[in-house]
């Protein structure tokens, strides 16, 4: 045998077995909730590499006391036109443009929906 098939004979040994259970009358309607499972790790990956950032560099949440979300509109737009520029590393941070613009357009957000429902801080 060679080692190609005794390292593909051991990883199907060694795969998880699924057990099959007794039908049941499982139902579950959460077909309106939001599908976070659709979310590219990458991509909560690049929000929370912004998010520290910040957070070391100012506080964490600092930006909730935002009252100009026109800031975090003008912030990712210039660092959509950097990564559109070429330029793929923000040199005050080390992360990457589109980490920052992410997360400028997630604070937008987490301002707007708060200004909208009224918790404006």
């Amino acid at each position: 045998m060679s080692t190609k098939q005794k390292s593909s004979k051991l990883k199907s040994d060694n795969a998880p077995r699924r057990v099959p259970t007794p039908a049941t009358n499982f139902v579950k309607n959460d077909d309106h909730k939001l599908r976070y499972d659709l979310i590219p790790p990458e991509a909560m990956d690049a929000l929370a590499r912004a998010l520290t950032h910040g957070a070391k560099k100012y506080a964490p949440d600092n930006w909730r006391k935002c009252e100009e979300p026109w800031r975090y509109v003008r912030a990712a737009m210039g660092h959509i036109n950097a990564y559109n520029a070429g330029k793929w590393i923000d040199e005050d941070s080390g992360n990457t443009h589109l980490d920052h613009a992410i997360a400028s357009l997630a604070m937008l957000i987490g301002i707007v929906t708060s200004e909208q429902n009224g918790n404006i801080e």
